[in-house]
């Protein structure tokens, strides 16, 4: 859409554990949005390559990390689009999916040129829900994190689960 605020939350959430003034795992950092789907959460691989591609023009003689807290189904062109992303100097996070499948199967999981993360729980066992198998680099937090949320001030909060949560971690 041609909305550039996060109508959504999901974003906000995962920008908010990458550097929130809280709730952030490096407060200090400078974030970059990068909208590629809708107010409902979906858009098509081509958005989403067309945000990569962006990010490979911006990101150019920088020290640069994309994290990717998306999924689908296993696609070719976004596999070769994070590939030539990380190629470009860019580190690419990606997170891993939720559901409870092998991310070997799933996109831009499966790329082995990124960095895949799961999800676990305060116990460090893996969550019910995170994908799993050899296309799974990493497993971080992903159950029941707290950041920040959309709402009508800047104090918003919001505790939500999935390996979108973990791969900012």
């Amino acid at each position: 859409d041609d909305d550039n605020e996060d109508c959504n939350g999901h974003g906000t959430h995962v920008a908010g554990t990458v550097g929130g003034r809280v709730y952030g795992v490096a407060k200090n950092v400078n974030l970059v949005a990068v909208k590629v789907l809708s107010c409902g959460g979906s858009g098509s691989w081509a958005q989403i390559i067309e945000g990569l591609d962006w990010i490979k023009g911006q990101a150019a003689n920088q020290i640069a990390t994309a994290n990717l807290s998306l999924g689908g189904g296993g696609n070719d062109s976004i596999d070769i689009a994070v590939r030539e992303l990380q190629q470009s100097g860019v580190t690419v996070v990606v997170a891993a999916g939720n559901e409870d499948t092998d991310a070997c199967t799933t996109s831009p999981a499966r790329e082995e040129t990124v960095l895949t993360v799961g999800s676990t729980k305060i116990d460090d066992e893996r969550s019910s829900f995170s994908n799993y198998g050899n296309c799974v680099d990493i497993f971080a937090p992903g159950s029941s994190i707290k950041a920040a949320w959309i709402g009508d001030s800047n104090n918003e909060y919001d505790t939500i689960s999935g390996t979108s949560m973990a791969s900012p971690h």
